[in-house]
């Protein structure tokens, strides 16, 4: 089946060790405002897939075993890409202009992370949240550079290109893009509460933004990494400063409905969205969610 889907967020690429396969996660909407939780992306595409894209997608039906292990994704909105079709996805456009994704952005705001893992039906795994008292913290990361002996990776190379043992050149251009990619720099972490939930006592959540990590992985290029850690705090404060900050965030297998993490983050500069907007609309968007109970 084929769906719209506005890319919302690209979480940065990971080797998955439950999977044992390389993965872009992306989430998005589809024409309807459902949530989509799109894989495995092939780190070939990774640029057709950039937040707010339009693209047009072949998908599989939900619980499709996934391409190449015998892992389902039984959450709502999950979806497994159809990589077996003639054109699988195809670049429509983008969404352009502040005012316009923000519109798109504020129309999904949850309550809290509390509010979506108590929906039922149907049962809620995305969800988009606004964070109040935010912190961050910045450590380097513990995840290992995988190397091409690996048999995962391996893999994981003739699944991003079936012709990869016939060019030994391409074969090590492909390697080396899939080892800078699947390898993450710094473990982000926010510690937050949820700003329209009174009662959080607060969470502390790692951040799989791709973003920000593609900024750290840049910036790791030139700098030792304790001035990749200076240089990426100071760069989430100033944006924090300057920014009103959204927070799409989203369960991880292979604990469903309990483990999220920070799938992406959505910032709208002050300059643009008055402080009196969004009290407004989010005062009107919290009446209708409280009724929701």
């Amino acid at each position: 089946m084929k769906e719209r889907i506005t890319i919302l967020g690209k979480a940065t690429p990971v080797f998955d060790e439950y999977l044992k396969e390389g993965l872009i996660c992306t989430t998005g909407i589809n024409e309807s405002g459902e949530f989509r939780r799109l894989y495995p992306v092939p780190i070939t595409n990774y640029e057709q897939f950039s937040n707010w894209n339009i693209v047009n997608i072949e998908l599989l039906e939900q619980g499709a075993k996934c391409p190449f292990s015998d892992h389902r994704d039984y959450r709502p909105e999950s979806r497994i890409l159809d990589l077996k079709a003639k054109e699988p996805f195809e670049v429509l456009g983008q969404v352009t202009g502040i005012r316009n994704r923000f519109n798109i952005i504020k129309d999904l705001l949850n309550q809290s992370e509390a509010w979506i893992k108590a929906q039922r039906e149907p049962r809620r795994t995305i969800g988009i949240i606004r964070p109040k008292d935010l912190k961050v913290t910045i450590e380097i990361s513990k995840q290992k550079p995988k190397e091409s002996k690996d048999p995962e990776f391996a893999s994981l190379l003739e699944y991003t290109n079936p012709e990869i043992k016939k060019d030994a050149t391409k074969r090590r251009f492909i390697e080396k893009k899939l080892r800078q990619y699947l390898t993450r720099i710094l473990d982000i972490r926010f510690n937050f509460k949820c700003h329209y939930n009174p009662e959080c006592r607060g969470h502390t959540k790692l951040v799989l933004d791709d973003g920000l990590h593609q900024y750290t992985r840049k910036l790791n290029r030139e700098l030792p990494v304790n001035d990749v850690i200076l240089k990426t705090r100071e760069n989430i404060e100033l944006r924090h400063s300057r920014s009103w900050i959204f927070l799409g965030i989203g369960t991880v297998t292979p604990y469903p409905y309990k483990s999220y993490t920070i799938g992406s983050v959505f910032t709208f500069p002050k300059s643009k969205i008055s402080e009196h907007e969004i009290s407004e609309i989010f005062s009107k968007k919290q009446l209708k969610i409280n009724n929701a109970f």
